[in-house]
């Protein structure tokens, strides 16, 4: 359905749709109704049947996950940026079209062993519609303004430049004068299978269970303008008690261009409700909170002409998603895109207080 747009002034006497600012105006208003096709305009959300839902059990041995998310975040992060890993194997994914690879990495300071997913960053730009690092990093960052982590959608996700001796081969270094493969490494998760449909709208009714995490993810979904409903994207644990679900391929968001219009894709609101912890979260974030995703990753040019991780430091341009300047490399959401999910925030808010879009 098409929402409809007024606008305050007439648009008269217009030669050319971009002819004038009048014109520009109905052209923007177009495609804001074309972002509002496809999302269920309130009058036709069904009512859930409950109104609230417990906290589902954490899994006590987090079966999705290769060690707790937590654990992931404060320990394995860490010990990848100062790159403390060995690489065991390596072999293509089954699915894929941008070379992702499944690689396991021997952690022994962790005593540890885990798989991941890696993608290179295509040489140039670092940064393509078809495989965003900066999205995918971001997308994961984001989620922590509304989920704890044993709720989170997408895994643990970050940028590394493995050195040319790590890796092992002969390959060339993707990065101009550096000796290393630039990279997104993501954490591999077990126990997990493409859902046979992966939204079931009477089952939301009923369930409180399905339906908090169908709501997590159709939040971040919505938030991020998720371009890719391509069915390999989501996962589904395999723990019938506890149908998390999981999105692993997220470069196709924030407006991306290159998108599939023929797939179910989950950048509208498809679900009847949210859960009203999760609005309540959003409700304390300021505008200016959400600068840090302007860098989300940040790494530096050391001695030895490899780039290895640093803090995230001064935004180097606003403007763009990936800036590189005198042996810095930065990647995060550009002044817009951080602008997009601000205001996609606050829509959120304002139908909950209008009332047209219930919580749980």
């Amino acid at each position: 359905m098409l929402r409809t747009l007024r606008l305050s002034t007439p648009c008269k006497n217009s030669l050319s749709i971009f002819g004038n600012a009048c014109a520009k105006a109905l052209l923007l208003g177009f495609v804001v109704a074309l972002v509002a096709c496809g999302t269920s305009p309130p009058s036709e959300r069904p009512a859930v049947k409950f109104t609230e839902t417990p906290r589902p059990r954490d899994s006590d041995a987090f079966i999705n996950w290769p060690a707790p998310p937590s654990v992931i975040e404060s320990e394995v992060v860490g010990a990848l940026q100062d790159l403390e890993f060995e690489i065991e194997s390596e072999q293509l994914t089954a699915t894929g079209v941008t070379g992702a690879k499944e690689v396991i990495l021997a952690f022994p300071s962790l005593q540890k062993t885990m798989k991941f997913k890696w993608k290179t960053a295509e040489s140039g730009t670092f940064d393509q519609d078809n495989n965003s690092p900066r999205r995918e990093i971001a997308i994961y960052q984001i989620q922590r303004l509304f989920l704890d982590p044993t709720d989170y959608v997408v895994p643990t996700s970050l940028m590394l430049c493995i050195p040319l001796q790590v890796v092992g081969k002969k390959v060339s270094s993707n990065v101009p004068g550096a000796k290393c493969v630039l990279g997104n490494l993501s954490v591999w998760l077990l126990e997990v299978t493409p859902p046979d449909a992966l939204y079931d709208e009477a089952r939301f009714l009923e369930d409180p269970i399905y339906a908090y995490y169908m709501a997590n993810f159709n939040l971040l979904t919505f938030l991020v303008a998720h371009h890719d409903g391509k069915p390999s994207n989501f996962l589904l644990s395999k723990e019938e008690d506890r149908p998390h679900l999981f999105a692993i391929d997220n470069g196709s968001s924030f407006r991306s261009l290159i998108h599939n219009p023929f797939a179910t894709n989950w950048d509208v609101i498809r679900i009847p409700a949210f859960r009203r912890e999760s609005v309540d979260r959003l409700r304390n974030i300021n505008r200016e909170d959400l600068d840090v995703f302007g860098v989300v990753a940040q790494l530096e040019r050391n001695d030895e002409g490899n780039l290895v991780s640093v803090p995230p430091g001064q935004n180097l341009d606003p403007v763009r998603g990936v800036r590189i300047a005198d042996g810095t490399v930065q990647f995060g959401l550009s002044e817009a895109e951080i602008g997009d999910l601000w205001q996609r925030i606050q829509g959120v808010i304002a139908e909950v207080d209008a009332g047209t879009l219930p919580v749980f």
